[in-house]
C-alpha cells in the first residue's frame, strides 16, 4: 500500500467516525496537557526559586548553633524555606571567639555575628512583636546583597540607631513609619535611619529589625554576653567558597573539641541550598507527573476501545480489502498508523494546553507568593517533542493488539461476518 493511499484511508477513517475519534484524542489530551503543564511549572518554579537563592549570594556561608536533625520545621528567625530543605539544629553554640577565627581565614573577606531574639516594638501607641538582629555595621555592609529602599544603612558609630524591614515600616502599625522617626524597642528609643527595600531575603528580612550588636545585647539579656546566634560569611571570591566552607568547619570542629560527623555547628551555602531544593522539586515534579500519566494510560485504553469496536464495524471491509490484494501487513500498518495519529493529534493539542493550564497555573501561585517572586512559563521544544511522540507511541502500542487482530482475519470469515 502507498504511503498517501494509506494516510489518506486512515484519516478519512477517522473523520467518519468523528465523534468517537474525537472522545478518544480528549482521553490522550487530558494525559499530556497534565503532564505538560506540571513539568513546565516544576522547571519554573526551579528557575524562579534558584533566581532568588542567586539573590542572597553566591559567595555567602550561613553559619548556626547546633548539628542539623530531620526536621521540617521553620524555627524562630530562620528563613522559611532554608529551614525546611536544611531541618532543625539541635544544641550547640556560637561564640565571639568563633567569630574572630572564622574573620582570619584566608578567602574571608567579612563575618557578621548576629544577635538575634525577639521584641516588642511600640509606636504610635501600638505594640507589635518581630525578630531584632544585632549586627556588625561595617561587617553587616560587607555580607547583605539586599537594596535600602530609604535613609541608609548602619555605620560604626552610630548608636541607638535602626534600619527596618519594609513589612515594619509600612504594615505593621496604623501610621506609616518613615526615616528619621522614632520607634521604642523593649522600652529603648531608636531612630530610624533607613528601610529596606520590599521582598529582599524571600521577603524575610521585610519584618525584621536591626541595630547595632552591643545595644541588642542590653534588649535581649537571654543571649550570653559571649554567644552569637548565628554567623554571615562572605568570601572574596564565589568559585573557592567550597574550600573556605570546608576551612571554616575545620577550624570550628578545633575550637569546639569535635570530631568530623560530631559537630555541633552547621554550615550552609546559598550553592547547597540550591542543590537540595532542585533535588526536591524534581522529585516532586516527577512524582505529581507519574500520577498524571495515569490519564496517559486511561487515555491508551480508550484507543484500544476505539480500535477493537472499529474493526468489529470494519470486519467486511477488511474481508474485502484482503480479497482484493491487500495483505495482511498493510491491514496492521493501516490500522496502526490510525492509532498512532490519534495519539499524535492528542499530543499536539495536549500540549497547547498544557502550556496554557501552566500559564494560568504559574499566574495563580506567582500572585499568592510573597517576595515578587514571578514563575517564568518558557516553551521547551525538547519537551513538546518528546510528548508529541510519547502521545504517539501510547496509540501504536494501544492500537498494536487490534490491528494484529484485523490483519489476522480470514478475509472469507470477514466477508461472511453480519
Amino acid at each position: 500500500m502507498k504511503l498517501n493511499d494509506l494516510f489518506n484511508l486512515t484519516f478519512k477513517t477517522i473523520f467518519q467516525r468523528s465523534t468517537r475519534s474525537w472522545l478518544t484524542i480528549i482521553g490522550i489530551v487530558i494525559g499530556i496537557a497534565a503532564v505538560v503543564a506540571l513539568n513546565t511549572l516544576g522547571q519554573g518554579l526551579k528557575v524562579a526559586v534558584n533566581l532568588q537563592l542567586g539573590f542572597l549570594g553566591a559567595d555567602l556561608i550561613q553559619i548556626t548553633a547546633g548539628k542539623q536533625s530531620a526536621s521540617f520545621q521553620a524555627g524562630p528567625g530562620q528563613n522559611p524555606l532554608a529551614s525546611t530543605f536544611l531541618n532543625l539544629p539541635t544544641a550547640g553554640v556560637l561564640t565571639e571567639n568563633d567569630l574572630s577565627a572564622i574573620k582570619n581565614i584566608y578567602g574571608v573577606k567579612a563575618a557578621n555575628g548576629i544577635v538575634r531574639g525577639n521584641v516588642g516594638i511600640y509606636y504610635n501607641e501600638q505594640i507589635f512583636t518581630t525578630t531584632l538582629n544585632g549586627v556588625e555595621p561595617s561587617e553587616w555592609v560587607e555580607v547583605i546583597n539586599y537594596e535600602i529602599g530609604e535613609g541608609r544603612l548602619l555605620q560604626d558609630y552610630d548608636t541607638y540607631v535602626a534600619v527596618i524591614g519594609n513589612a515594619v515600616a509600612k504594615e505593621f502599625f496604623s501610621k506609616e513609619i518613615r526615616v528619621g522617626d522614632s520607634i521604642i524597642i523593649e522600652g529603648v528609643s531608636f531612630r530610624v535611619a533607613g528601610i529596606i527595600k520590599s521582598g529582599a531575603g524571600f521577603g524575610l528580612q521585610d519584618s525584621y529589625i536591626f541595630v547595632p550588636k552591643e545595644q541588642a545585647r542590653r534588649l535581649l539579656p537571654d543571649i550570653g554576653s559571649n554567644l552569637v546566634s548565628s554567623i554571615e560569611v562572605k568570601v572574596v571570591d564565589s568559585t573557592i567558597i567550597d574550600e573556605v566552607e570546608e576551612a571554616i568547619a575545620q577550624r570550628l570542629r578545633t575550637l569546639h573539641h569535635v570530631s568530623e560527623g560530631n559537630e555541633d555547628f552547621t554550615l550552609t551555602s546559598s550553592k547547597t541550598i540550591q542543590e537540595r531544593v532542585n533535588i526536591v522539586i524534581s522529585m516532586i515534579t516527577i512524582f505529581v507527573s507519574g500520577i498524571a500519566g495515569i490519564a496517559l494510560i486511561v487515555g491508551g485504553v480508550g484507543i484500544m476501545n476505539t480500535m477493537y469496536m472499529s474493526i468489529m464495524e470494519r470486519t467486511r471491509e477488511i474481508g474485502i480489502m484482503k480479497a482484493v490484494g491487500a495483505k495482511s501487513r498493510d491491514v496492521l500498518l493501516l490500522f496502526i498508523t490510525e492509532a498512532g495519529i490519534i495519539g499524535f493529534i492528542g499530543g499536539m493539542i495536549g500540549v497547547f494546553f498544557g502550556f496554557v493550564g501552566a500559564l494560568i497555573g504559574a499566574e495563580i501561585i506567582s500572585v499568592n507568593l510573597t517576595s515578587n517572586i514571578r514563575l517564568p512559563v518558557d516553551i521547551y521544544p525538547d519537551m513538546m517533542m518528546l510528548s508529541i511522540l510519547f502521545a504517539s507511541g501510547v496509540g501504536i502500542v494501544a492500537g498494536y493488539l487490534p490491528a494484529k487482530r484485523a490483519s489476522d482475519l480470514n478475509p472469507i470469515d470477514a466477508l461472511r461476518y453480519e
